[in-house]
């Protein structure tokens, strides 16, 4: 299981075409709360997903609103994540999944 740090955006980020949604990178992760495809099964997603990877940093997806979502990210290695604080608009920890990609782990293959 990975722990996430509490991290606040500064900004949300654009997102690309063909890929609704919104995400946001601090200095060590990168948070992406809601993603949609609009044309599901095209690619778009996993090669956004894998240029984000490049940046060495930890990527959390909070939220799993798809089967198929939760088996796309599994089969490219993230695992089950939570957050270290508890969140204080909920009062709990949340959880999703998410990736180490640090340059060393990138190399490994890992």
């Amino acid at each position: 299981m990975i722990i996430i740090s509490e991290a606040h955006p500064s900004k949300y980020k654009k997102m690309p075409k063909g890929l609704n949604g919104y995400w946001w990178e601090t200095d060590n992760q990168i948070c992406i709360p809601f993603i949609e495809s609009q044309n599901e099964g095209d690619g778009t997603f996993t090669k956004w997903v894998k240029k984000l990877e490049s940046k060495g940093k930890i990527i959390f997806f909070p939220t799993i609103v798809s089967a198929r979502l939760d088996f796309i990210l599994r089969k490219h290695g993230y695992k089950d994540a939570i957050t270290k604080e508890v969140d204080k608009d909920f009062g709990c920890h949340i959880d999703g999944l998410a990736k180490r990609c640090s340059q060393e782990v990138m190399e490994l293959g890992l």
